[in-house]
């Protein structure tokens, strides 16, 4: 069991807290928000690693800058072509995922996309995209929280008609 942080303090270690949800936490939070940490704090990479948790290039390794894409990178590893997190694309920065070649993929949290001017930014991306020759699709947090199947078929039915490529 992982030592229990002291009654007066109010946040728990980082490294305690990710010990604490391997043994009582459902897979897929547990690694969504070792993720989480990976990203947030890098410099905790070789505690948590001498902790016994594992990092896995290509599915959990601190690249996933939310714990919504690492839930869509974790639901979907290993059924896509090629599944890259945070890739930078000229004239647009970096997108939350690239499929294969063309294929992009966006995950929008309230907080970081409920303002008009990053509303219009997001568009202005997608157009970006589009005339650079990429297909976007974008899904809110509610999406893959609440109907994966929805955010998994659009997925897989536009493999199936080679946006990828």
């Amino acid at each position: 069991m992982p030592p229990r942080a002291p009654r007066n303090r109010l946040v728990a270690d980082p490294v305690d807290a990710i010990a604490t949800l391997r043994s009582c936490a459902p897979r897929e939070l547990y690694l969504a928000s070792l993720e989480s940490v990976l990203h947030r704090s890098p410099g905790l990479r070789q505690d948590l690693v001498a902790g016994g948790h594992r990092i896995v290039p290509g599915l959990v390794d601190g690249t996933c800058e939310s714990g919504t894409e690492t839930l869509f990178r974790l639901r979907m590893h290993g059924r896509l072509p090629s599944l890259r997190p945070q890739v930078r694309i000229p004239g647009v920065g970096s997108v939350d995922f690239l499929i294969a070649e063309r294929l992009v993929v966006e995950i929008d949290g309230e907080s970081f996309h409920d303002t008009e001017s990053t509303f219009e930014n997001d568009r202005r991306r997608d157009a970006e995209l589009s005339r650079r020759g990429f297909r976007v699709l974008r899904f809110s947090y509610r999406q893959v929280m609440e109907h994966w199947s929805i955010v998994e078929a659009a997925v897989l039915a536009a493999l199936q008609r080679g946006d990828h490529r």
